[in-house]
């Protein structure tokens, strides 16, 4: 028996669309057992039957890698334990799912594959790496496809730094936040976007918080996306009044994310958020998150 632990993601970060990911605390943990034959997938001890296995991504993550190392596939029970993550919000629900699967996979045949190979793998079965680099090696990361190598490099993060997941109780799917984004964009709009997002690498890197409002400014997706997400651009004002210094979308949304000094702060921030919040319809929660240095990892079971 394989068990396996993946943090959520926040992704993009503002400019860095597709690019730039953090992992933070919150997690899934699922555990993977070979058996003799079929596919059985249990959710909190019982049978998940709204789905065939070949579309679940945690079944399909395993079994495809294991063909891809040329190792048969049996039987395997795939039970979750600990579902942190919420489905289609904007944390990298996904990702945990594939990393999980590929990780067990691994394990299960002895580890054969490397770091890089893991990486590589993760990344095209979820299109594109900034949410799996950062779930697989922790902390905030920095990721490109180059040639069909993903190169990736790790930015250091202030320790004074909280996340606040501002996070509703609707969904909305990543292929329909992409459908909404523009073929197309100017110059201008491109470079505003290159400058943020060397200016939000540089601030986290240095431990200047102070820029991180506008380091996190975007036009290339978070003006569509907050189309789309009900009462986001009140609940960010809310959250800069309360005392947040910077907010941006979460991935693909429909959670926001809101950058906060300080942990202790960060607890008082979340409370008083969601005395705000409260009766707000979305149903949203804020949540104080710290980052997560370490990335998935399996479990002595």
């Amino acid at each position: 028996m394989v068990r396996v632990r993946v943090p959520c993601t926040t992704a993009n970060m503002g400019p860095g669309f597709d690019v730039i990911g953090a992992a933070l605390s919150l997690y899934n943990e699922t555990e993977f057992e070979e058996i003799d034959k079929g596919v059985v997938i249990l959710e909190e001890g019982r049978p998940k039957v709204d789905e065939s296995p070949h579309k679940n991504l945690l079944y399909t993550s395993y079994a495809d890698t294991l063909k891809l190392c040329g190792r048969p596939v049996r039987g395997v029970r795939i039970t979750g334990r600990e579902r942190g993550i919420p489905i289609s919000r904007g944390l990298g629900s996904s990702a945990a799912c594939i990393v999980a699967g590929i990780l067990a996979a691994n394990r299960v045949m002895k580890d054969p594959l490397s770091l890089d190979e893991v990486i590589e793998i993760a990344t095209r079965m979820e299109g594109h790496p900034d949410n799996v680099v950062p779930a697989l090696v922790g902390g905030m990361a920095v990721s490109v496809s180059e040639h069909g190598r993903v190169l990736y490099a790790k930015v250091p993060l202030p320790e004074s730094l909280a996340f606040v997941a501002i996070i509703p109780s609707f969904r909305l799917s990543t292929k329909k936040a992409r459908k909404v984004l523009p073929r197309a964009h100017s110059r201008a709009d491109c470079v505003h976007n290159i400058g943020r997002a060397a200016l939000l690498v540089a601030s986290m890197a240095s431990g200047d918080l102070s820029k991180l409002r506008p380091a996190t400014g975007d036009r290339l997706h978070q003006p569509y996306r907050l189309r789309l997400i009900p009462g986001a651009q009140q609940i960010l004002s809310t959250a800069r009044e309360l005392g947040s210094i910077a907010e941006y979308v979460s991935g693909a949304g429909p959670t926001l994310m809101a950058l906060v000094e300080g942990h202790d702060k960060a607890a008082g921030f979340a409370s008083n958020l969601n005395a705000a919040l409260s009766g707000r319809p979305g149903g949203w929660k804020a949540i104080h998150l710290r980052p997560d240095l370490q990335g998935a990892r399996v479990l002595d079971v």
